[in-house]
């Protein structure tokens, strides 16, 4: 036999006040924090829960009690109520503020603006990592962003989830709510002063970086970084590469509006290739357009050309009539002495 004296006493569910419903905005205090939410009371004998991705705008949360603390009270939004199943549901980031609508976002987060902000998660592939500037405020950092110089391939070689790093807002995307960011762009590019130092054709010692299964990065003078595939990669004596070697390297291209060298160790004791793996990019050709002045020109000269060749063909219509009318006079004279 099971004996209660709760169920003498009348259910508080009961005395729920109509008004409430989902949507409203109800107070309640903490009575327990747990790892994926808390229970707040919103009257005696009536609970409900949070859970963690509804109490604050960051989806980065790591834990409720870094927000709140047992026995706060706090202001929660009713989410969904079932009572017959004594099931309640609140939000808490519901009620706070957007900071994208305010009105000086753009001020705070706009073109060129600098913050500190921490390493969340990485993109797919690690080709990028997304920052939190503050809750309800994220931005992504692509790879190519991130230095001058190196050659990061995966932002988790370069980062850690959790570390804080100072950025540079390069655009604002309002409709996705996203910031693009930029770490490289807090310095002075140095690729005009590389323009002079990588000529093409130039000779370098380089040292491997990294190895990869279709190449490796190589480190040259100055920290300047590229990527090489395994065919320029070839050893004279065909031994395996090791990180941390020095060769050298031969600059075959140099690109400083993509922020690009390329390099090869193969050139260095072999000529290039004639087949066209490598060919050089030809020249921009410059045609010059005809001027007005040119076609007028080019009209006088047709029309003095077909000047005389008219005039030719006139000659030469002429020629067989004065050949006609001489042979005509020669036999008027032979007769007029045959009559003598």
């Amino acid at each position: 036999i099971a004996l209660s004296t709760r169920a003498l006493l009348p259910n508080p569910w009961d005395d729920l006040p109509e008004s409430i419903e989902i949507g409203s905005v109800v107070k309640g205090n903490v009575t327990s924090i747990q790892d994926r939410g808390i229970c707040v009371r919103i009257k005696e004998g009536v609970e409900g829960f949070v859970h963690i991705s509804e109490m604050t705008l960051s989806p980065y949360l790591d834990t409720p009690a870094s927000v709140v603390e047992p026995g706060q009270e706090v202001d929660l939004q009713v989410l969904k109520i079932e009572r017959e199943k004594q099931d309640l549901r609140l939000g808490m980031r519901q009620l706070l503020s957007d900071p994208w609508q305010a009105s000086d976002f753009l001020e705070k987060y706009g073109l060129n603006t600098r913050h500190q902000a921490v390493v969340r998660k990485f993109a797919e592939k690690s080709k990028g990592t997304f920052f939190e500037i503050e809750p309800g405020i994220e931005g992504y950092l692509d790879n190519d962003h991130i230095s001058w110089v190196k050659k990061i391939l995966r932002a988790n070689d370069y980062f850690q989830i959790g570390e804080k790093h100072e950025i540079i807002v390069l655009s604002v995307n309002e409709e996705s709510k996203l910031l693009k960011l930029g770490m490289r762009e807090l310095q002075d590019s140095p690729w005009d002063s590389f323009e002079e130092s990588f000529t093409v054709g130039s000779e370098h010692d380089g040292v491997v970086k990294n190895k990869y299964r279709s190449g490796a990065i190589i480190e040259l003078p100055y920290g300047l970084q590229a990527f090489v595939p395994n065919k320029e990669l070839v050893k004279e004596d065909n031994n395996s590469l090791e990180e941390g070697e020095t060769l050298k390297f031969r600059i075959i291209d140099f690109i400083k509006y993509e922020h690009k060298v390329m390099l090869s160790h193969v050139a260095t004791y072999k000529e290039p290739s004639t087949e066209g793996e490598r060919v050089d990019r030809p020249p921009v050709q410059v045609v010059k357009k005809a001027t007005l002045s040119d076609l007028g020109a080019l009209s006088k000269l047709k029309e003095k050309l077909t000047g005389k060749s008219q005039e030719g063909e006139q000659a030469t219509k002429e020629q067989p009539e004065e050949k006609k009318n001489s042979t005509k006079k020669t036999k008027e004279k032979e007769n007029k002495e045959e009559d003598k």
